[in-house]
């Protein structure tokens, strides 16, 4: 779970993929229409968000397929797949001792 502040939305991995949570101003979340975005069954967890100036992007794992999906995140809440934010795709995750990050 994570929280995007700058688009007051609450992120959440589970089943089918991503589910963005739109938070009203009493405080009550309310899943954004389309959600779960992802690619199909998986396995998905863990998600981070991270805004630069107007744009926002989410991340998740999907770890039955072990890669990491991207997302551009509309004003609406909205998940759509992002070129930019999937370069580490097919990435398998290494060990500290190898060379770096995986990414």
């Amino acid at each position: 779970m994570t929280w995007l502040r700058e688009a007051k939305l609450l992120l959440t991995a589970g089943p089918g993929g991503v589910t963005p949570w739109r938070i009203d101003e009493d405080g009550v979340p309310t899943p954004v229409a389309g959600a779960p975005f992802g690619a199909g069954p998986g396995l998905y967890f863990g998600v981070a968000a991270a805004a630069r100036g107007r744009d926002r992007f989410a991340w998740v794992a999907d770890f039955g397929a072990s890669h990491i999906l991207g997302y551009r995140v509309g004003d609406d809440g909205s998940l759509a797949p992002s070129a930019t934010a999937t370069r580490c795709r097919r990435a398998r995750a290494r060990s500290a001792s190898s060379r770096g990050a995986a990414c």
